[in-house]
């Protein structure tokens, strides 16, 4: 790698541990205690109101994060969009980087793409398509 890309790299791992630390630091974000239909059945309330309610992703992104900072329950989606609103606001990223919430289907897992392409727009990927200075933040295991 160029200094250039080892410099991106180190700045995008800073961020990415800054919006990591909201689960330490601030309030940390569980899986709800109660029996699996009776949560499976507020996650789809929650969902069906705040598609609601929001009009576009973004607005849905955030609604996810105030719901589960509020509640402090979450599943891997809530803890997508915690990190997806953290490093969509960090200074350090913005001009060099496009950050993008994502999911990915084998895992039935929710990440944050961090890359110096837009991905916009973009339906599915493998990760080979991704360029080498490429973060992924995984909320749920929060690295």
């Amino acid at each position: 790698m160029t200094p250039e890309e080892i410099y991106k790299m180190e700045i995008r791992k800073i961020a990415a541990q800054s919006a990591l630390k909201f689960f330490t630091d601030i309030k940390k974000v569980e899986r709800s205690t109660m029996d699996s239909r009776e949560l499976s059945w507020r996650i789809a309330a929650y969902d069906i109101i705040d598609e609601y309610r929001c009009h576009n992703p973004e607005e849905y992104i955030m609604q996810r994060f105030e719901d589960a900072a509020r509640t402090g329950l979450g599943n891997c989606g809530e803890k997508a969009a915690i990190c997806y609103a953290s490093l969509i606001n960090n200074p350090r990223l913005l001009g060099n980087s496009f950050i993008t919430m994502a999911s990915v289907d084998d895992m039935d897992d929710a990440i944050v793409i961090v890359t110096e392409v837009n991905m916009r727009g973009v339906g599915s990927l493998r990760t080979a398509q991704l360029s080498k200075t490429t973060l992924i933040v995984d909320g749920w295991t929060e690295d």
